[in-house]
């Protein structure tokens, strides 16, 4: 599904006079809304300029576009400065930050860091500990949290509450393990190899680390199809995994992104980012590789609606939370206090809010039942 979604995405990218033909050209406004919700409109920008195609381009449209494209470099010149402020409180206090995702990828893998968009700033420390005082130094400066489900430290949750920079709002995310919270067994059991071996790197003179290619792929995969399953996946994550390719080349261990992938328990994952790479992209894992990674991925989160799979997540992290702080975290998922409930359901300001808490039970256990007899089917259908 994701696949025949994303081809005429990635067909502007990489074929593109592409935006003078067929639908494409009777919608170049569509086209550059669903680049951009995909992370890709700066590459298909970049590539458009380079082909020499926007010219040919009615004058309307072509200042749509370069309209779209300032806005976008304006917004992304903003993060990248503010970034830079970010990363010297951490390392002016000693701290050594693990960039992920968007600021990483710019930097180590992307020809030019503005093709690479960064939706905020997403970032590991090696302890809890750590986590907790780069929290602090943000909040002393100003940073303050965004509204969210009142839960205990680490409950569920792979980072700390998002901060926002006091001006800019530039969020934040301090993450203390990747794609799960780190006292979920499956982290402490074997998901915390995908930190193990880092690389250091500069990140504008400054002095940071980064996930080796293989964890970060097995990674990137995990957060797309498996961390956030519930989600609408973005197709920004193949050229994130071309990148990688692309700049690691023959050094690029598929052995090891096997172990890596196996061990955070997003084998699957990992099939169905690689497939799509294969199919749209044309760039294939060894036969090998592609072989064992059809033996071996089996993430329920796979098979089931998006819905489904949210539930499945939730239910699979309260599980390998250990027995209590599961039934501390539950409790407050079905009890949290008047005031998240009058935010989280603010299009209902009229009700009484002892109205609110049934409401939400009613649409929990909705979710819930649909979940079971979606887990009913695949189980019926897995016996045959």
């Amino acid at each position: 599904m994701d696949g025949e979604a994303w081809r005429g995405l990635v067909e502007a990218v990489e074929r593109p006079a592409s935006i003078l033909e067929g639908p494409a050209a009777g919608d170049v406004e569509g086209l550059a809304e669903a680049l951009s919700a995909n992370g890709l409109f700066p590459l298909a920008y970049h590539a458009w300029q380079a082909a020499g195609v926007l010219p040919k381009l009615p004058e309307d449209e072509q200042a749509l576009l370069r309209d779209r494209f300032i806005r976008y470099l304006a917004g992304w010149m903003t993060a990248w400065e503010e970034t830079g402020r970010i990363l010297d409180i951490w390392l002016a206090a000693g701290l050594t930050p693990i960039l992920l995702k968007g600021a990483d990828l710019a930097v180590r893998y992307y020809a030019e860091p503005h093709l690479r968009p960064m939706s905020d700033l997403d970032v590991l420390l090696t302890s809890t500990a750590e986590c907790e005082r780069a929290y602090d130094l943000l909040t002393q400066k100003g940073f303050r949290t965004h509204e969210s489900l009142p839960q205990e430290t680490w409950a569920l949750l792979q980072h700390l509450p998002a901060l926002s920079a006091p001006v800019t709002g530039w969020a934040v995310e301090i993450h203390g393990a990747l794609l799960l919270s780190p006292r979920d067994s499956r982290w402490t059991g074997g998901g915390v190899r995908l930190i193990e071996e880092r690389r250091t790197y500069a990140w504008q003179g400054r002095r940071v680390e980064g996930l080796a290619p293989e964890a970060l792929a097995a990674f990137l995969c995990g957060h797309m199809w498996f961390q956030h399953a519930g989600d609408v996946p973005r197709a920004m994550v193949l050229y994130d995994l071309k990148a990688i390719l692309d700049r690691e080349g023959s050094a690029f261990r598929w052995p090891l992104l096997l172990e890596l992938a196996e061990a955070a328990g997003v084998t699957g994952a990992v099939g169905r980012g690689f497939g799509l790479l294969d199919a749209l992209l044309g760039v294939a894992p060894p036969p090998e590789v592609r072989k064992e990674i059809q033996a071996r991925g089996r993430e329920a989160e796979l098979a089931l609606s998006p819905g489904g799979a949210a539930v499945e997540q939730l239910v699979g992290r309260l599980r390998h939370e250990g027995l209590g702080a599961a039934v501390r975290t539950a409790w407050r998922i079905a009890f949290p206090p008047f005031g998240y409930m009058r935010w989280r359901y603010r299009d209902r300001r009229k009700w009484p809010v002892a109205a609110l808490y049934p409401y939400r039970w009613a649409g929990q256990a909705v979710r819930i039942v649909r979940w079971a007899m979606e887990r009913a089917r695949l189980a019926v259908g897995g016996r045959r």
